[in-house]
């Protein structure tokens, strides 16, 4: 309902990426949303980000097939590692991004369609301690929560 009032205000507590090519869809789901109704890659990885510099925004912009949502997410994190290339190299490369909120959802960004076709675009900005990775994604549909709880599955998302 629009007139529900919302009392839960999430935060980003987890950062997971994913660099297969698909996500599988729940088969046989009855949950509302089956653009979203998809279990993630089983082979997220969780990427240590500074969380109070972590974020997510969604916008909308109409044009002659209906709209655009575009999604953006922005992370930074310490990269002054030894193997700092490679690492960025690879975080650049990453075609899921799952945001696992302080409220058990997640949200899992990358689908720009049923089948993704476009892979999500990354931009990158770092100093000698710092680097800043933004990744934008322009999809048919706004993003929704993914509900893996009781569809009876046995999904394990990483913990921590």
């Amino acid at each position: 309902m629009l007139s529900e009032k919302i009392t839960d205000y999430p935060y980003i507590c987890g950062v997971f990426f994913s660099f297969e090519e698909q996500i599988s869809h729940v088969v046989g789901a009855t949950l509302q949303q089956n653009f979203f109704d998809a279990l993630p890659p089983a082979s997220f990885e969780k990427v240590y980000v500074t969380k109070s510099k972590t974020g997510f925004q969604e916008s909308f912009q109409n044009n002659a097939s209906g709209g655009v949502y575009t999604q953006q997410v922005t992370i930074s994190m310490p990269r002054s590692s030894y193997d700092r290339s490679e690492k960025i190299k690879k975080i650049i490369a990453a075609r899921f991004i799952m945001l696992k909120l302080s409220n058990g959802r997640i949200l899992v960004i990358g689908q720009n369609d049923y089948k993704q076709n476009t892979k999500i675009k990354a931009s990158y900005i770092a100093n000698e301690h710092l680097a800043q990775f933004q990744f934008t994604n322009r999809s048919i549909f706004p993003i929704g929560y993914t509900e893996l709880e009781g569809i009876g599955f046995p999904y394990h998302i990483p913990a921590g």
